[in-house]
């Protein structure tokens, strides 16, 4: 194996064994397993289409891209995508990245879900994953430096129908305030054409 197989392969090894790993590449500062996770309820979340185009709400400089595996899970055909967010302001910036949904005082959370343009996926989907910081402990934030990115691997909440299908990414970042969930910001992903495999 030459020396980048044996770094691909160094990195996957070091993903599966560890839901956060560190310096996965030149722009990217974290690396964050979800898959694992298991399924998010809605929270009342209304999935609704967004524009072809990237876009995120003012004051909140992140862009998000989704990126489509080209494999199926043996979990219900789920399939495996990658939202990756990349500080395009000035400052840095505090984002959540602990996968473990069971804690108390956890100020900041982070939903990622899917929707489709197309209205091919029929139904009311949970999101894809749902990222947490805790007060108190620093490995469920980070401080996103401009420029640089998290990659969060996740699974579809549905089985993506073979064929041609567009999906559009959404990222919500809210702060959690004596119960009540405040939004911060919304980044939604350009519109992406997948072609999905038969199960």
């Amino acid at each position: 194996m030459n020396a980048v197989g044996l770094a691909v392969s160094s990195l996957l090894l070091m993903v599966a064994n560890s839901e956060i790993a560190v310096g996965a590449g030149p722009s990217v500062q974290l690396v964050v397993d979800a898959t694992g996770q298991p399924p998010i309820g809605s929270k009342g979340m209304v999935l609704t289409p967004a524009p072809g185009g990237a876009v995120h709400s003012p004051g909140f400089p992140l862009q998000l891209e989704l990126r489509v595996v080209s494999k199926r899970t043996e979990l219900n055909n789920r399939q495996v995508v990658d939202f990756v967010l990349t500080n395009i302001g000035a400052k840095p910036i505090q984002l959540p990245v602990s996968v473990d949904r069971f804690v108390s005082n956890s100020p900041l959370e982070m939903t990622l879900y899917l929707t489709s343009p197309d209205g091919r996926i029929r139904g009311f989907y949970p999101p894809s994953a749902l990222l947490i910081g805790r007060v108190g402990d620093p490995k469920a934030l980070c401080l996103l430096a401009p420029g640089r990115s998290i990659i969060v691997h996740t699974l579809t909440r549905f089985d993506p129908p073979a064929g041609r299908l567009s999906l559009t990414a959404h990222a919500e970042l809210s702060r959690i305030s004596k119960g009540t969930s405040i939004r911060i910001g919304t980044v939604n992903s350009k519109l992406v054409e997948h072609v999905f495999p038969n199960p």
